[in-house]
């Protein structure tokens, strides 16, 4: 540990987002040998609790195309593909008031992972993970899933792997009779 004149250690301990960040010291400091910080990624940006993060997830209407990026978003959540999912996540929530076939699609500029959980914060509740649907660029997944609340999530192969996206969903609503009618979920 670096000593200052009176030969006390001074110790930082604060949290926040990992990066690269410039120092300055209010005082010179006689340093001997190398200064070094240690920045851990703890799965939380900016402090926010995974529950946190899912009472704020935007909303996502069928038929109606999302553009966003992950840059700088949460990296929370996890995925059961690809790896885990290690890169910043977005988190979205789609609400179906009857049963549906639902179809995602989801095309990036940097490897993309696509995921659905019935619960936004249990990792066990996943539905789905899709990685690579065309190549490692786009995701898409299919499912049949009764009326109810679902948490759509759109996040990154690796820790570097972020950037922007275009997410769509179209429903098909699921009649009594058997197969969907294609709709724009309304």
């Amino acid at each position: 540990m670096p000593e200052d004149r009176a030969g006390t250690t001074r110790t930082v301990d604060t949290v926040g987002d990992p990066g690269l960040f410039p120092v300055r010291m209010k005082r010179r400091v006689a340093v001997l040998g190398t200064v070094a910080a240690l920045v851990l990624a703890g799965g939380r940006a900016r402090g926010q609790a995974p529950a946190a993060v899912c009472r704020a997830a935007t909303e996502l209407v069928p038929g109606v195309r999302v553009r966003g990026s992950t840059s700088g978003g949460s990296d929370v959540f996890h995925a059961s593909c690809a790896r885990e999912a290690l890169s910043h996540d977005r988190v979205y929530v789609l609400r179906l008031p009857r049963a549906a076939r639902v179809s995602l699609r989801l095309a990036a500029d940097f490897d993309a992972v696509l995921y659905v959980r019935s619960r936004c914060d249990d990792p066990v509740t996943e539905l789905a993970c899709n990685d690579d649907a065309e190549d490692d660029q786009h995701a898409a997944l299919d499912l049949d899933l009764p009326a109810g609340t679902y948490w759509v999530f759109v996040d990154g192969y690796d820790t570097d792997s972020d950037g922007d996206y275009v997410l769509g969903v179209t429903t098909g609503w699921v009649t009594p009779a058997g197969p969907a009618r294609p709709g724009r979920g309304r």
